[in-house]
């Protein structure tokens, strides 16, 4: 988020649209093993793991971001060896998955 703050040719819709956060729960709506920081249960469109990955892929397709995540020592695909190219295809291999397991829409074309 800090890199995107700084990026100047960004608008702030832009900016806005490249850090989705997964939706609120609904009122009522308890967590099958109570009240937790992170979403136990099933994978769906909104799980935060599926909007971070829908993230990641955005922030591979801004130039220049995805070399700035690779630069980063403690980045999880980095800190495990991957490479830039190791990366991205990891993060398409995962949404086309999810996209096959019907609980990803397809990307928009573009983004």
């Amino acid at each position: 988020v800090a890199w995107l703050e700084c990026q100047q040719g960004l608008s702030l819709a832009q900016k806005n649209a490249l850090c989705e956060l997964p939706p609120p729960p609904e009122e009522g709506e308890a967590p099958p093993l109570g009240q937790v920081a992170g979403q136990v249960g099933p994978l769906s469109a909104g799980h935060p793991l599926l909007v971070s990955l829908r993230n990641l892929r955005r922030w591979y397709a801004t130039p220049g971001m995805g070399e700035w995540l690779h630069g980063l020592r403690l980045f999880s695909l980095a800190m495990n060896g991957y490479s830039l190219a190791e990366g991205r295809a990891l993060v398409e291999k995962n949404c086309d998955g999810l996209v096959e397991a019907g609980l990803l829409t397809p990307p928009e074309e573009g983004r």
